[in-house]
């Protein structure tokens, strides 16, 4: 997020943070243990992350928005839908619109809201 670190930046890294291990933890639940700690992550899996926080927090957005700019980020960034989550070749699940995810994933989206608003 740039060698000056704004307040503004430190709330979205903190928020992104709390939205991952909280995506974490229910993936956990529903069996999923797949997913690497906040530590573990690389930078091109953190930034899609911070600029739906940022966009959560400059207007409102539901489950289904906050998808699509997620998904539009990873695009940008190289990503591909695949049917297995694959870091290092950019390949994920869930890479396809909100309406055709399973309301499990759904759920991760609208966690993901419930979260930002919350530490807003």
């Amino acid at each position: 997020m740039g060698d000056a670190v704004s307040d503004f930046d430190v709330k979205v890294i903190d928020i992104a943070r709390v939205c991952h291990d909280a995506h974490r933890a229910y993936c956990f639940t529903l069996g999923d243990y797949t997913h690497r700690s906040w530590a573990e992550l690389a930078d091109a899996v953190r930034e899609p992350l911070y600029a739906s926080v940022q966009e959560a927090l400059a207007r409102p957005q539901t489950a289904a928005q906050i998808h699509a700019i997620w998904a539009k980020q990873l695009i940008a960034d190289g990503w591909v839908y695949g049917h297995v989550l694959d870091e290092e070749r950019r390949i994920h699940p869930s890479l396809r619109p909100f309406e055709t995810l399973l309301p499990s994933e759904q759920k991760k989206d609208r966690l993901f809201l419930a979260i930002v608003h919350a530490l807003a």
